[in-house]
């Protein structure tokens, strides 16, 4: 059985394609046109995942939509504008107009796509269930799903049992009370962009003290029995006007919006620590609740909030949850693999399940591509015997390597196949890289690649972080041998490397271990700030040449030097 999963209508679009149960193939809209965080139609990701499999759209058995039309109807004209008219007037007509194309939008697709098959609209949290639990290891394990919104919905909790996921019905957290929507309001009152920067906003934090706006958010988060909390949603314009921001009452208390661009101020520090700081709270609280009610060991998170790898990193470390999985694409792109496993096994209840172990489930280029696209932009290269032990040498250097290699990444991280990499020291190289490679906010920190088995000797937690979405405390005995990856506050947002999930990099941390003593490198995405990923070897070479890397890597194989 074949299934394509598409997220459309909202950010970051998505196509995904689940063949018998197994994940084959899966690409954001935005690595392939160029826009991040775009709400096009996923056109070019469809095409891309059919591509692969070399089938066409006749060749699938069914299309799974990541959310549910008639729930987002009913709840937005009868529930939503029932409880704030008429007040929310001046979003009544274009929440009609929405509706209104909801209710034809099964035969949009079809027309746009040609396509005159099965068509199954799931339920958006449990396409964000789906997404995160049918992929694990996990024979059982308590769910969260928690974002801005899904089908009117912000925070959703279930279980997850063989090959079924199940929504506990009697909980639910409803928009327009919403964690992710206070964490995003406050990113775009922070003069960042919403539902894009809300992880400028976690590095800031820790620049902060919370303290000074706790009064503040102790009116607005009401922490009530049983993991739920409230909104008090005298703070906010979004429920009458869409992509409203706080109300004056909010301003009042906190001051007016910064200005895109403006110097940060201790204002901002202290905002953005303080809404750090109750995300945390309030997801400590759900995940108590849940695992008081399930108690189960395992835990898997999935939606937007679940990428914040702060508040993860306490999840693990402060509830009695043993293991923790969230699969890469826990933002609302996974729900176009969590919508195509839902439809399978919701068909097939005996089918074994296939856990993913990496996320390189994108495009990758033959050597052959890679050899035009370098002739094409007139650049010549050398195949090395010996390259990672030149990598290595370059890095412990200072030198910066412009990875690519193998299939693309799912997510928003990138994972050691998209990758600019270097050496974890000295400190300056975190500035460095900020000012004259990412060109971004000089408080923005990196990551680092860590070999899963010595994670317990760089960080206060051997826990697998596959996906760089757990944060770890940097132990005080190797905080001088990485000081570029270790946070201002002791942290550092960890990935783990096994040679099964990414042989080269493993090998390549091996040797750079050989070589310095150190058991870390550096990662960061492939890009700079505000592009996606790069995708293809052009777009790589582009970014290559319009930044300060001093090598660009292809397949493994091939080195750039610029000159």
């Amino acid at each position: 059985m074949l299934v394509l999963g598409i997220h459309t209508l909202t950010h970051d679009t998505c196509a995904a394609l689940v063949e018998d149960g197994r994940l084959i193939y899966a690409v954001e809209e935005e690595r392939l046109r160029g826009v991040k965080h775009t709400d096009a139609f996923p056109g070019l990701a469809i095409g891309e995942a059919l591509k692969f499999r070399n089938i066409t759209l006749k060749d699938i058995d069914a299309l799974a939509v990541s959310y549910d039309p008639v729930r987002i109807i009913r709840d937005k004209i009868f529930h939503h504008h029932t409880r704030y008219l008429p007040h929310s007037a001046p979003r009544l007509s274009a929440d009609l107009r929405f509706a209104d194309r909801l209710a034809r939008y099964e035969q949009e697709i079809r027309e746009m796509m040609h396509y005159d098959g099965e068509i199954y609209f799931c339920h958006h949290h449990t396409a964000h269930f789906a997404s995160s639990f049918l992929v694990s290891t996990f024979e059982e394990g308590a769910l969260l799903s928690i974002d801005g919104c899904g089908d009117f919905e912000s925070a959703v909790i279930g279980f997850g049992q063989k090959n079924r996921v199940t929504v506990f019905d009697d909980y639910c957290i409803r928009y327009p009370e919403s964690l992710g929507f206070l964490y995003t309001t406050v990113t775009d009152h922070l003069g960042f962009l919403r539902n894009c920067d809300e992880g400028k906003v976690m590095g800031l934090a820790p620049y902060g003290d919370p303290r000074t706006f706790e009064p503040l958010f102790r009116d607005i988060v009401t922490l009530k029995p049983e993991g739920r909390f409230e909104i008090n949603m005298d703070y906010f314009l979004y429920q009458y006007r869409k992509n409203a921001g706080f109300s004056r009452k909010f301003e009042e208390a906190a001051g007016p919006a910064r200005l895109p661009g403006s110097e940060i101020t201790d204002r901002d520090r202290d905002l953005a620590a303080a809404v750090q700081a109750w995300a945390e709270e309030i997801m400590l609280h759900v995940c108590n609740h849940l695992h008081d009610r399930t108690r189960c060991p395992n835990l898997c998170l999935a939606g937007g909030v679940s990428l914040n790898c702060v508040a993860n990193g306490r999840v693990l470390a402060e509830t009695p949850f043993k293991r923790i999985f969230i699969q890469p694409a826990a933002n609302d792109a996974g729900t176009a693999i969590g919508s195509a496993l839902h439809y399978y096994y919701s068909r097939e209840k005996d089918a074994p399940r296939h856990p993913i172990d990496n996320a390189f489930l994108g495009n990758s280029y033959s050597d052959a591509e890679i050899e035009r696209a370098l002739s094409r932009k007139k650049l010549s290269c050398k195949i090395p015997d010996n390259l990672h032990e030149q990598l290595a040498g370059f890095m412990k250097n200072g030198k910066i390597i412009g990875w690519f290699s193998g299939r693309m990444e799912i997510g928003p991280r990138a994972l050691g196949n998209r990758s600019i990499l270097t050496a974890p020291f000295p400190a300056e190289m975190k500035d460095i890289l900020n000012s004259k490679v990412k060109h971004r906010e000089a408080f923005r920190p990196f990551a680092p690649i860590v070999r899963l088995e010595e994670c317990g000797h760089y960080f206060e937690s051997d826990h697998e972080s596959p996906y760089m979405l757990l944060t770890y405390r940097v132990r005080d005995s190797r905080a001088r041998e990485v000081p570029a990856i270790t946070h201002v506050d002791g942290t550092a947002r960890v990935q783990t490397v096994t040679p099964a999930q990414n042989s080269e990099i493993y090998d390549l941390i091996t040797e750079f271990k050989r070589q310095t003593g150190v058991g870390v490198i550096l990662n960061t995405s492939f890009n700079v700030m505000g592009q996606p990923i790069v995708e293809t070897p052009e777009t790589a070479i582009e970014c290559f040449m319009g930044t300060q890397m001093d090598y660009l890597v292809f397949n493994n194989k091939y080195l750039v030097e610029k000159k």
